[in-house]
């Protein structure tokens, strides 16, 4: 239980540093690095919403949530550091055209 709140505030600093990375026009390799740090960031999230359930006696509901986690944690490991580059780059465009 204790490690969710810790993911989200890992992923949000690495989130954040790499809105700041791409703010200051930072070489290509340290926005890669960036980006598959905040990569990790997602997965550790998702097994930490995994770990934080009770395993005593799982239900089918339970199980159909952690079989979808755990495709979810397949899809960001096999998805590029490249296209989470392109997905924070868009949304900050997006932002800034809604202010």
């Amino acid at each position: 239980m204790r490690k969710l709140p810790r993911t989200h505030r890992t992923l949000e600093k690495r989130t954040a540093t790499l809105r700041a990375l791409l703010t200051q026009a930072a070489s290509e390799d340290k926005l890669l690095k960036a980006a598959v740090r905040v990569q990790d960031a997602r997965i550790q999230v998702l097994q930490a919403r995994i770990g934080a359930m009770p395993s005593v006696l799982l239900t089918p509901p339970q199980r159909r949530r952690i079989a979808r986690l755990v495709g979810e944690i397949e899809a960001l490991r096999a998805k590029p550091p490249v296209e989470v580059l392109a997905e924070l780059r868009l949304a900050q465009a997006s932002a800034r055209q809604d202010n």
